[in-house]
């Protein structure tokens, strides 16, 4: 406890503290030297060696004063040229830094100062040629950042007229095909080379309404309806039954009535036509895809099951231009396009596929009286 005391004493804000505690202790212990000095002698002397002593120790104690003071005031101007130099040296510092400049070693006075000055000099050329490499780096990464964001920006523009092209020129020969096919049926009746065309028509047309929907997305709002959704999923199991067929593949519907939900027409086609399109896509041939259609509550719950390979990377299931197999056809768009209308219209999507139970896409959706 004593010695951090005895150091705490030496604490100070600044050097005239320092300086002042230090005269201030060298007179007492000066002092006490003299008067211990003074004690040990003083019983042994005579009357007039006793008052020789008093006046060696008055005067003792008056010299050593004027000569601790003279030392307290060389130690204060000393101070007081240190700080005004290293003041005068960090405002030179701060002003090099900010313009790029140097310390001249001739506008300080000390030796250490102007050495200081040097190694400060040789410290902010460094700086500078980091600084400058960095900026470099900074504007050679933001001009790259501009070309890439340049090349981006065409490649959706091309994307874009890509797909406008493409929908034009699907649009033109499914239009014929569909056209010649209803004129041969009536000329010729019912016929299964027919149904073939038909089935092969039907599936471009899904993909022609997979990229027409991405073009009319940014451009249009899909106006809700009431949609009796019973009715709906039946229409749309009806438009794919050719193809079903076509592939020795049937439906099996259990569509409980009387399900109303507040949905775009358009968004709800894509979702269910890109779900079923699937199902005949991936079913083993001969199997049964099976559409269910519940109430749970204040929900609606749709699940389409098929029966074939079971999903190999789910965690890639909903990437745009993904294919499951390459073999089957088709961009890739279709799931992308199932999860963005389901997000937008709080649809929630589950997912299941196992070997024995086949995979199952099930889709819950709000009652329009709860909306």
């Amino acid at each position: 406890m004593i010695p951090y005391r005895f150091m705490k004493f030496f604490n100070g804000r600044s050097l005239h503290d320092l300086h002042t505690k230090i005269i201030l202790l060298a007179a007492l212990l000066l002092s006490l030297l003299l008067l211990l000095i003074a004690l040990s002698e003083y019983p042994s002397l005579s009357e007039q060696g006793k008052e020789e002593t008093l006046r060696f120790l008055l005067n003792s104690f008056v010299m050593g004063a004027l000569l601790l003071f003279g030392v307290w005031i060389l130690l204060r101007f000393i101070t007081y040229r240190l700080q005004d130099e290293l003041v005068k040296f960090l405002r030179l510092f701060q002003k090099a830094l900010t313009q790029k400049a140097r310390i001249n070693p001739k506008e300080v006075r000390f030796l250490e100062t102007k050495a200081l000055a040097r190694e400060a000099n040789t410290l902010i050329a460094t700086l500078q040629e980091l600084n400058e490499e960095l900026e470099n780096r900074v504007q050679e990464k933001t001009e790259s950042l501009k070309k890439r964001n340049q090349e981006l920006k065409e490649m959706v523009l091309s994307q874009d007229r890509f797909l406008k092209n493409a929908i034009h020129d699907i649009y033109t020969p499914l239009s014929v095909i569909y056209a010649n096919t209803d004129l041969l049926e009536l000329k010729i009746g019912d016929n299964p080379h027919l149904h073939k065309i038909e089935a092969a028509a039907k599936s471009l047309h899904n993909i022609y309404s997979d990229l027409s929907y991405l073009i009319k997305k940014e451009r249009e709002s899909f106006v809700k309806e009431r949609v009796d959704l019973c009715e709906f999923i039946r229409a749309r199991v009806d438009y794919f039954r050719e193809i079903a067929e076509g592939n020795r593949l049937t439906f099996s519907l259990e569509l409980e009535r009387g399900i109303f939900i507040s949905f775009s027409p358009l968004e709800l086609e894509r979702l269910c036509d890109n779900t079923l399109s699937n199902a005949l896509k991936y079913s083993h041939e001969s199997s049964v895809i099976k559409v269910l259609l519940k109430k749970e509550g204040k929900y609606a719950i749709l699940r389409i099951i098929n029966q074939g390979r079971p999903i190999q990377n789910p965690s890639r299931l909903f990437e745009r231009y993904y294919r499951e197999d390459e073999a089957k056809g088709g961009f890739g768009l279709g799931l992308s396009i199932i999860q963005e209308i389901a997000e937008k219209n709080g649809v929630s999507i589950e997912v299941d596929s196992q070997i024995e139970s086949g995979t199952s896409f099930a889709y819950r959706f709000t009652l329009e009286e709860e909306r």
